[in-house]
């Protein structure tokens, strides 16, 4: 009876390794089929049924791998071309495997990754992977990633953002041409201290230690206050640089080129200037009444001006030299005035 039992336990054995194998193959996420060294099948698991939408009759052990890949191909599995070919290429791949992972794109719009490797025992492992999900966010991710690149090639400032590391991770076309520097300073990896030194080098930073010169933008790059501060260019175009800290870490950097306000500041300055050298002639400022009829200017550059009769002044008066006239109130009658200007005297009758 022992002997029996014994027997019975050793016929079992077997059986029971093949179903837990078969079990576990089932289970696995991906997709596997096994092909013996005559590119025969061995075993293909559950996944792989599912995957491949295919007449039983062609995942039957002992049947010919190749049988199944010609009906892929013949299918449209492998794209355009011409079936033999095609199939050809699939059973070199089984033939020797290289353990590299190459795509195929399923006519239902599905992906896979798939990956053959040999076999300790001989023949070879082929396993698929659906990587339609993925897939489908990388291509979402690229749709944004083009989107934002428009966005920011559009805009009017020039951005870069660099990582926690310093590297350029992106830089807009503004950036690119608004400082003329080599190209390659600019790629994705490339440490933006370079180009800060390409900068300080060609008195973009003025004169100067190059070293404490970069030192002070690295700063400024690895601990961004938020500020702002001016550059001027060597070709006299002015700058406004305001650095940020990236939610995702590292810092973004935007440049804008204000020469045209620091021009419109300067001739305002130089004008202002002038005025106070004119007004420095003149007389203190004394109120005169005159009627709504007067043309009316802020500021008289002419020579002489003279003004009509109003009902309210007592007599004319007219300003033999250059003034400024500025409104102070109205009045019932016009206007009352502050004339800025040299001595008012009347004129001769």
């Amino acid at each position: 009876m022992a002997r029996l039992q014994n027997v019975t336990l050793k016929d079992h054995r077997p059986y029971g390794a093949d179903v837990q194998l078969q079990v576990a193959l089932d289970n696995m996420p991906g997709a596997l089929v096994y092909t013996d060294e005559d590119l025969n099948i061995v075993i293909c698991n559950d996944r792989f049924k599912e995957m491949y939408r295919v007449p039983e009759e062609l995942l039957q052990a002992g049947r010919p791998y190749s049988d199944f890949l010609r009906y892929l191909a013949e299918h449209g599995y492998y794209g355009e071309g011409d079936v033999d070919a095609l199939v050809a290429r699939r059973v070199d791949s089984l033939r020797n495997p290289s353990g590299r992972s190459f795509e195929d794109h399923a006519p239902d719009g599905r992906w896979y990754r798939i990956v053959r490797r040999r076999a300790a025992g001989g023949g070879t492992v082929t396993v698929m992977t659906d990587i339609t999900d993925q897939k489908q966010a990388e291509q979402d991710l690229a749709k944004k990633e083009a989107q934002l690149r428009v966005a920011l090639g559009n805009m009017p400032g020039a951005l870069v953002y660099t990582d926690k590391d310093l590297n350029v991770v992106f830089c807009n076309d503004r950036f690119k041409e608004m400082y003329d520097a080599p190209p390659d300073l600019l790629q994705p990896g490339r440490p933006y201290p370079d180009f800060l030194r390409y900068l300080a080098v060609n008195g973009y930073y003025g004169t100067g230690d190059v070293d404490v010169l970069v030192a002070e933008r690295v700063e400024s790059l690895r601990n961004p206050s938020g500020r702002s501060f001016e550059d001027r260019t060597p070709d006299g175009r002015w700058l406004r640089i305001r650095r940020r800290r990236a939610a995702a870490g590292g810092a973004v950097t935007v440049m804008t080129d204000i020469t045209e306000q620091k021009q419109a500041e300067q001739s305002l300055a130089e004008k202002e200037a002038q005025l106070h050298v004119a007004l420095s002639y003149f007389s203190p400022a004394v109120s005169i009444p005159i009627s709504c009829d007067i043309w009316l200017s802020t500021a008289i550059t002419a020579q002489v001006m003279w003004m009509s009769w109003s009902p309210n002044a007592s007599r004319v008066y007219a300003i033999r030299r250059a003034g400024v006239l500025r409104t102070t109130r109205r009045t019932g009658d016009g206007f009352a005035f502050a004339a800025v200007g040299p001595r008012l005297a009347a004129p001769s009758r």
